[in-house]
């Protein structure tokens, strides 16, 4: 009878040990962000609920491969400069640039070059500096790149209907990362409004400094500088 209630006891204590102190993840996911909109470390803030999750598993992070949840990795070889919560570095990455923690909880990079080129030749400039032509999903992505507008000069944003230049026609417009295309600021875009002077169509889009910041459409062709952004591509915004 004493073995039975020994090993009854042992039993009892290690259900218990098991049941009775919550995990850190019950412990923090879900929790409210703090003030500053910041959570704990490996977890992040997702500013439409204000609650923070999960950034990534932490047997994930580090591992050498993006996993759901991740904007970076810090063991990925050539990749972007990542924290060791798998957010970006944006100072790592480019000393210039301006960083903002977005509706999706992530951190985001943004930079004007200041060397002015067409379109394309915008977007590959962004490209070989492992970032992308900005685009803008949101009012709070908006007011952040409205910072690079400057007054009398357009900048090229990621946005484009992609046709040719003398075509009149307007067509579906798209961000070249593929996200939703959906958000416009409050002065709207209208574009082809303009026509064709000259044969020339505006496909392409660009950022002016106009009433805290609007978007025009102009000819793919001309020369503007463009502000590239950092980031991850696919989007919960």
């Amino acid at each position: 009878m004493a073995f039975v209630r020994r090993t009854g006891l042992v039993s009892c204590l290690l259900l218990c040990a098991a049941c009775a102190s919550p995990s850190r993840e019950e412990l923090l996911d879900g929790k409210p962000c703090d003030a500053q909109g910041e959570c704990a470390s490996g977890y992040r803030c997702n500013l439409q609920t204000q609650l923070c999750a999960r950034s990534a598993d932490a047997a994930d992070c580090g591992d050498g491969t993006l996993q759901p949840g991740e904007a970076c990795d810090p063991a990925q070889t050539g990749g972007l400069a990542c924290t060791e919560d798998c957010q970006l570095d944006c100072a790592a990455i480019d000393a210039l640039s301006v960083s903002a923690t977005l509706s999706d909880g992530f951190v985001h990079c943004y930079r004007k070059l200041g060397s002015a080129a067409d379109f394309e030749t915008s977007q590959a400039a962004c490209e070989d500096r492992g970032a992308y032509l900005a685009t803008v999903l949101d009012s709070q992505e908006m007011q952040v790149v409205s910072g690079f507008a400057t007054f009398g000069t357009y900048s090229w944003i990621g946005a484009t209907d992609g046709l040719a230049l003398d075509d009149v026609r307007v067509g579906d417009w798209q961000w070249v990362t593929g996200e939703p295309w959906g958000y416009v600021p409050g002065l709207g875009f209208t574009p082809g409004t303009d026509g064709c002077p000259g044969g020339v169509c505006s496909h392409c889009a660009t950022l002016i400094a106009y009433a805290g910041g609007a978007w025009d459409d102009r000819p793919c062709d001309a020369d503007y500088l463009p502000i590239c952004e950092w980031g991850p591509v696919v989007s919960s915004r």
